[in-house]
């Protein structure tokens, strides 16, 4: 029969060493301390092996238990993301989004934009191309991109769009050259 490892007691696993102790790990899990030690000894009758050394004055985790903590942590995160990832699906959001950026455009701006999704959104997995010119419409109509930024020229046929607020442009040219004899536009 297959032991009931459940991520509730990865998790009491995972507060403990956290915590420091088994009382620590009650008061963040908002359980009493019987319940963690309930817990654990469940744990380790399920998986046959000890999981701390209670020998000393203070329960430390044995070679199997750091085993158990550190696979356990991976598994847990590993559920936390599928449920994320879930949730974001049902939501309306692909798994991954590709953004065109041009590249006379500040990077600054958009990787701000970026960081801010992506707290909120960190399963979407996202990723930036450069184009220049047509590149653009050609990412967005082939598939290859979901969103373009700085796209110049007329768009094709049902790709929607909104303006970017518009760039200041400073004319800079060397003192020697021919347009510092014009007057100025």
């Amino acid at each position: 029969m297959d032991s009931p490892l459940s991520l509730d007691a990865l998790r009491v696993l995972d507060a403990i060493d956290r915590e420091g102790s088994f009382a620590g790990a009650a008061r963040r899990l908002h359980r009493v301390p019987s319940a963690i030690t309930y817990t654990v000894q469940r744990l380790e009758e399920d998986l046959g092996v000890a999981l701390f050394d209670r020998s000393g004055h203070r329960a430390q985790l044995t070679e199997a238990g750091r085993l158990v903590l550190t696979r356990g942590r991976s598994l847990t995160a590993g559920v936390d993301a599928l449920r994320a990832a879930a949730r974001s699906l049902a939501e309306g959001w692909e798994p991954r989004l590709t953004i065109t950026f041009d590249s006379l455009l500040q990077r600054a701006p958009l990787v701000e934009l970026i960081e801010t999704f992506s707290r909120s959104h960190g399963e979407v997995a996202v990723t930036v191309t450069e184009e220049v010119l047509d590149g653009h419409w050609d990412a967005l109509e082939s598939g290859r991109a979901e969103l373009a930024v700085g796209a110049v020229g007329t768009p094709p046929r049902g790709i929607a769009t909104a303006p970017l607020p518009s760039p200041r442009w400073l004319l800079v040219c060397a003192p020697d050259h021919p347009a510092t004899r014009l007057p100025s536009p």
